[in-house]
């Protein structure tokens, strides 16, 4: 009730409807906005409370369970509605959700809209979704494939974190974005590859740098054995934090046996890093993709289990 805040400020009731639920904020500016905590209100402002019916998960889907299949099937087609951490509105179904039912024509799986359906065990997602936003699958534990069609661009952050039960992930080329967190938690994940597409220097719109730090991406999966990524996966990495991630590099994995870097730069000293913690178990690398001239020193040291290693192409100093 904002009108006990001022008394020039004037609020208009909203529906209380079981038949419609609450969406998010919007100032007419930025439309949705779920996580808007503070806001400056100047004259003439207006802040509109979005709802929407119960059975809309976007401008053009809507949704049905079928509680004797447990079956969440969602029709339409364009863009889902982003939720907040509470899940999307079969929220109330996530614990007993067995299968899901996406339409070709979806564009964008919502942020938060299957976390917690830890009951989930199938799901294909369609070949015209582009986005997957902020924690869409967390914590679907039971969940333990994933198809990532073809015309995927952004994997938000924590997308799949808790996802306790995939083993393998192939990102497709053509991704550019690849959250902090994606892949967080998923402890038997063994093999993950991603593509050189993926840009880990990320400048948004008013041209704020961010780094998205490797040892985020696969936090705690400790059963990782293979991973295939481009070069700039460890260097995206600000010198001020390069120490830091440096000490955490022993948290990426425990067992890794095989890491191949299929394109970019020089080769970050983060990549020895990695190869150095994991070098009781690692057997093959493959550099020759890199653009290295020279290695560190005691690149390989240790690594009592290697025996099969492709240098950099254009390495002219050991």
């Amino acid at each position: 009730n904002f009108s006990e805040c001022h008394s020039a400020i004037q609020c208009c009731a909203y529906p209380y409807n079981e038949e419609y639920i609450f969406l998010g904020w919007s100032n007419g500016i930025m439309d949705q906005c779920l996580y808007l905590d503070f806001y400056s209100l100047h004259s003439d402002t207006t802040i509109v409370a979005k709802f929407v019916r119960f059975d809309q998960c976007g401008d053009s889907l809507t949704w049905e369970y079928d509680p004797l299949t447990t079956t969440l099937t969602i029709a339409g087609t364009g863009d889902m509605y982003d939720y907040s951490y509470e899940g999307g509105p079969w929220a109330a179904y996530a614990p007993e959700i067995t299968k899901v039912v996406l339409p070709e024509g979806l564009t964008s799986i919502g942020s938060y809209a299957f976390r917690n359906c830890n009951s989930l065990v199938s799901i294909a997602i369609p070949s015209t979704v582009t986005t997957i936003n902020d924690y869409a699958f967390a914590y679907c534990s039971v969940l333990s494939s994933i198809n990532l069609p073809i015309g995927l661009t952004h994997i938000g952050n924590y997308s799949f974190e808790g996802c306790s039960s995939i083993t393998s992930v192939s990102i497709p080329e053509g991704v550019t974005y690849l959250g902090t967190g994606a892949f967080d938690g998923c402890s038997e994940l063994t093999y993950l590859s991603i593509p050189s597409s993926v840009d880990f220097v990320y400048v948004d719109q008013d041209g704020w740098v961010s780094y998205n730090y490797s040892m985020w991406i696969i936090g705690q999966c400790y059963k990782l054995k293979t991973l295939i990524t481009p070069a700039d996966f460890f260097g995206a990495t600000g010198e001020e934090y390069a120490e830091i991630v440096g000490e955490e590099m022993p948290y990426f994995t425990k067992n890794l046996e095989s890491l191949t870097i299929i394109s970019g730069e020089e080769l970050h000293p983060l990549t020895f890093d990695l190869i150095n913690h994991n070098h009781r178990n690692i057997k093959h690398i493959d550099l020759s993709a890199t653009t290295s001239t020279t290695l560190t020193e005691e690149a390989f040291k240790n690594c009592y289990k290697l025996d099969s290693l492709v240098l950099p192409a254009q390495l002219e100093k050991i």
